[in-house]
């Protein structure tokens, strides 16, 4: 029985220490998954305020180039001046915008347009800008009144201005829609 009951105990022993030391094991595995699961909740957190971040600066960025777009774009004085109950409706879709509209007059006409470049946001901006350059030298620095011309240089202009990509392999199809009034006073 002696024997017995020493081997009862030593399988009881070592049953013991066995389960201690699973245990033990789980216990550092555990602490070093916990820190783990720190560690990589804090880099997340570090890239979401990075990422925060950056959104903030390119958000600034476009809301002053939304600044700049609108500074560029002509005041409703004329066309209220030059015909009664006017108004301009502007509601980009985003911040900045790809529609535009152009107002100026000359000794004997009221030119009026309004256009929606290919796309949205700040690509839509910039051609926007572009747009309103070429119609401010067509018709203040050219002097040109016919709607058929003025259209014609604003076409010839944007198409010399996206050729010069074909030099590096990308071909441009972008463009804009618009309409162009000159109204006789």
């Amino acid at each position: 029985y002696w024997f017995y009951g020493l081997i009862i105990l030593l399988i009881t022993i070592t049953l013991f220490i066995y389960i201690r030391w699973r245990e033990q094991k789980l216990q550092k595995e555990k602490a070093h998954l916990e820190q783990v699961v720190k560690e990589r909740t804090a880099e997340v957190v570090a890239q979401k305020e990075e990422i925060q971040h950056q959104k903030e600066e390119i958000t600034d960025s476009i809301t002053y180039a939304r600044r700049i777009q609108r500074a560029v774009l002509p005041g409703v004085e004329i066309l209220q001046e030059n015909t009664a109950d006017s108004f301009i409706l502007f509601k980009p879709r985003d911040i900045v915008s790809g529609d535009f509209y152009w107002i100026g007059k000359n000794e004997n006409n009221l030119i009026v347009t309004a256009a929606d470049c290919t796309g949205h946001g700040v690509p839509g901006a910039l051609m926007s800008v572009i747009g309103l350059e070429i119609l401010n030298k067509a018709i203040n620095e050219e002097n040109i009144e016919d709607p058929s011309k003025i259209l014609a240089v604003l076409n010839k202009a944007l198409e010399k201005t996206f050729n010069r990509q074909k030099n590096i392999g990308t071909i441009i199809r972008d463009g804009m829609d618009i309409g162009l009034c000159v109204v006789d006073k």
